[in-house]
């Protein structure tokens, strides 16, 4: 008899499937990843379903986002270039561009300035989708 039991719960349109068992008199949880549903069938004890659970952890790696976008609620930014020039002192016009980090805040577009040392960890920290109040906090 097996001392423990499979839930199949339907979330919206997903289904998921959550094992249950009895352990020091309390009640545990744990979602079954999709890659062990074939599995349930053929294991009859707890200890084999938790150590294939625990070795699927080990082996996954940490996700990178495969979206080139942010979730929702962490606002939105981008990065704009400008090209500036200036007279210099002999006459001569010298040109340069500045960075500017634009992002909305309370329904506003409000632009801040990035300095010339940080470009390279903001642009970064933008095309990793971090969230805007990350990068605002590492600008002031």
């Amino acid at each position: 008899m097996k001392n423990f039991k499979i839930v199949t719960q339907k979330k919206g349109k997903y289904r998921q499937k959550i094992l249950t068992w009895q352990e020091n008199g309390k009640q545990q949880r744990q979602n079954i990843p999709k890659s062990l549903w074939y599995l349930i069938d053929n294991i009859d004890s707890l200890e084999e379903l938790l150590s294939a659970l625990e070795n699927i952890k080990t082996k996954r790696q940490p996700r990178e986002r495969k979206s080139n976008r942010r979730v929702k609620g962490e606002g939105s930014g981008m990065i704009k270039i400008k090209y500036s020039s200036r007279k210099n002192k002999d006459g001569t016009i010298k040109r340069y561009t500045q960075h500017w980090f634009q992002y909305r805040e309370d329904e506003k577009l409000r632009i801040k300035y990035i300095p010339v040392a940080m470009v390279d960890s903001i642009v970064e920290m933008n095309a990793r989708k971090l969230p805007i109040s990350v990068i605002l906090e590492r600008l002031n």
